[in-house]
């Protein structure tokens, strides 16, 4: 709760007065239909390129089952909003940078794509499938194209090894020890030792490629840095263990040595477009933001802000995520507000009676330039333009000083969305709250009017319907075990739409949202509502105050104002089919042919449901969320399990319902409220 504010001086010349937007990319709320891929198409695809001796050898259901998971698991992560389905300039850039580097082996191969996922933390990975995923938190951490090309590189690697594979079919045999103290060591050397074959792969592609061998040396330098950083916030830790990774260091140091001897090679550090790359480069840093924020990662978040804002102080989006991390997180917890500024997070070695300790760092963020906590290359030190920040006396130390100044700073910029988290920062003193967002309302063109306009009259709460709810529900995992094999079932004909429909048959008051075929047209929509069923299954302490969800982050108030609802449930299902053990390829192939309401229909099977329901609530003097789970119910084997599902989830619907008002009435008389 912050109670006063700060003023400073800005300092002349640093920051220009000019507004930039806040608010990043618009998306497409339609997924197009490349992104709809079938899983059937995908698990023959990785099948057929499965080595005849796995497949054709000893354990042929095997092989199937990692190409049906395989496609099940990969297929759902193109299409469920993870992925950008509307940035094809983006998509169409990495894409030419992968073709670029495909290796004769790999030509032929029709399914070799890379798609670009919203997270913000460095990491690309590859499926079974040939399809690579980069995250949009790489591409600000990479100098060059030869580095992306290097990474690329290395996940092809994993791909031709058939590494993803080999991993599957040596746990289904039973290779692996299972854990000793909870460490899987044995499968951390199998790991370890796929991701060094990669690497020597990458590096003998790399040669023929066109770039410049130091791509790769670049690549695990990046990774040095941030593995650095990393073990600076980690308490009497000094070296990262190696689990599924070898140390970055001792990859870094092979790839330097074997680069120093092929030199020669004559590549170039951008071959498709180095403008392009400056472009993409600069767009995706908002994007990673939003990301962190939306995820609760508000150290990501206020870091990367930071950073970002030091290469570009006069752009009004960073200085909108410093402050909005600042204040979510101490939303959650207001010890926040005094802790130091990001060096909160870090610790300091000393010596104590000769030997090594680790201890919170006690030093403000300016009192020397550390690498370890702003993970920069070096060689773009010379860009940054906020050095002034490390001379004479510090601006700010603590959350609630940088989070006063940067107030300052983008109030002078003419940031209005600044405004409104200033104003929401106030979380008991109304005055100065109304103050705040009377002077947001009066400028044009910012994003939640409505909102502010509501929260100003106190009619937040009132604006909401308390007759109306929307009922989410997700897609069943529906799983059938077949003597040990599990098989994972999907719905593409959304056959339990059927069971959704029925749940709330006669319940006008009620509008049910079936998630998987929601998301098809209504795709921002899909994504705030998954965030609010995320943050309804999450445990959050809030220390300080009751949280407000309208308080916490404005979307979310205006999801429920565009619905006019004050209360959205969720169901989630997990349904599991035991079957008799088969060995055969074709009894495989039988379960994952058979349609999924053919499925419920039948009778005659061991079938269990268990079901999560859970509601976000905007309401006055009510809790925040309502959670009931009650375990694993055993359905009858006489009867359809589509019938008994539609009873047991409007059971448990029922008692979220009753839990609902005793835990209300619970939290009212605890806090003397008639």
């Amino acid at each position: 709760m912050k109670l006063f504010t700060i003023t400073f001086a800005l300092i002349a010349c640093s920051f220009l007065h000019a507004q930039t937007t806040i608010t990043g990319r618009v998306y497409s709320d339609i997924i197009p239909s490349k992104y709809i891929l079938n899983p059937d198409s995908v698990r023959e695809h990785i099948f057929n390129g499965i080595p005849a001796n796995i497949k054709n050898g000893e354990y042929p259901r095997r092989a199937l089952n990692f190409a049906h998971m395989q496609s099940v698991y990969f297929t759902e992560s193109v299409a469920d909003g993870s992925v950008y389905s509307d940035w094809k300039e983006l998509e169409d850039y990495l894409n030419a940078i992968l073709q670029r580097v495909l290796p004769a082996e790999l030509k032929k191969d029709s399914m070799i794509h890379v798609y670009l996922r919203r997270d913000g933390y460095f990491n690309a990975s590859m499926w079974g499938s040939g399809n690579a995923f980069i995250n949009i938190g790489l591409l600000p951490e990479v100098p060059d194209e030869a580095t992306i090309a290097g990474i690329l590189l290395h996940e092809l690697g994993h791909y031709y090894k058939n590494h993803s594979l080999n991993t599957f079919m040596e746990a289904e045999a039973g290779k692996f020890d299972n854990g000793v103290f909870f460490v899987d060591r044995s499968r951390n050397r199998f790991s370890i030792k796929n991701e060094m074959q990669a690497d020597s792969l990458a590096t003998e592609w790399m040669k023929n490629s066109g770039y410049n061998m130091d791509g790769l040396v670049q690549a695990f330098r990046t990774m040095y840095r941030i593995d650095k950083n990393i073990l600076k916030q980690m308490d009497n830790e000094w070296e990262l263990k190696e689990v599924s990774h070898p140390q970055s260091s001792k990859r870094l140091e092979r790839l330097i040595e074997y680069s120093n001897k092929n030199k020669g090679n004559g590549g170039q550090n951008f071959i498709i477009s180095e403008a392009l790359f400056n472009k993409f480069r600069e767009e995706v840093k908002p994007e990673i933001l939003k990301a962190h924020l939306n995820n609760f990662e508000f150290k990501a978040c206020v870091q990367k802000a930071f950073r970002f804002h030091l290469f570009d102080p006069d752009n009004t989006t960073y200085i909108y995520y410093i402050m909005e991390s600042i204040r979510r997180n101490a939303y959650l917890n207001t010890d926040i507000w005094n802790e130091l500024f990001i060096t909160n997070m870090y610790y300091d070695s000393i010596m104590v009676d000769g030997h090594k300790h680790k201890q919170k760092m006690t030093s403000h963020l300016f009192e020397k330039f550390d690498l370890d906590i702003i993970p920069i290359d070096p060689r773009e030190g010379v860009k940054l333009k906020a050095r002034f920040y490390w001379r004479d006396t510090p601006k700010f130390k603590t959350y609630e000083e940088a989070y006063n100044f940067f107030y300052s700073v983008g109030n002078a910029l003419n940031c209005k969305e600044c405004v409104l988290s200033n104003a929401l920062s106030y979380t008991s003193d109304t005055t100065s709250r109304n103050k705040f967002l009377l002077k947001y309302l009066s400028g044009e063109d910012i994003l939640h009017r409505e909102y502010a306009t509501n929260l100003y009259k106190g009619t937040i709460m009132k604006s909401l319907s308390n007759t109306q709810r929307i009922v989410a529900f997700d897609e069943p995992e529906a799983i059938v075990t077949q003597g040990y094999d599990k098989i994972f079932l999907k719905d593409p004909k959304y056959a339990f739409k059927l069971v959704t429909d029925s749940i709330l048959k006669n319940q006008p008051n009620k509008t049910g949202f079936y998630l998987p075929q929601f998301k098809r047209s209504n795709l921002n929509d899909y994504l705030m509502l998954k965030a609010l069923e995320n943050f309804s299954m999450t445990t959050t302490v809030s220390k300080g105050e009751k949280t407000e969800l309208y308080i916490l982050n404005p979307e979310y108030w205006e999801m429920f104002n565009k619905y006019k609802v004050n209360e959205i449930d969720f169901v989630q299902y997990r349904y599991h089919e035991t079957r008799a053990f088969d060995k055969t390829l074709d009894g495989y192939r039988k379960v994952i042919s058979v349609d999924y309401a053919t499925t419920l229909n039948q009778k005659n099977y061991t079938r269990y449901l268990e079901v999560y329901a859970t509601s976000v609530r905007i309401k006055e003097n009510a809790l925040m969320k309502i959670r009931v789970y009650t375990g694993q119910k055993e359905l009858s084997i006489k009867q359809s399990a589509f019938e008994q599902m539609v009873k047991i989830i409007r059971s448990e619907m029922a008692l979220k319902e009753t839990r609902a008002v005793e835990n209300d009435g619970r939290y009212r008389l605890n806090n003397n409220i008639k």
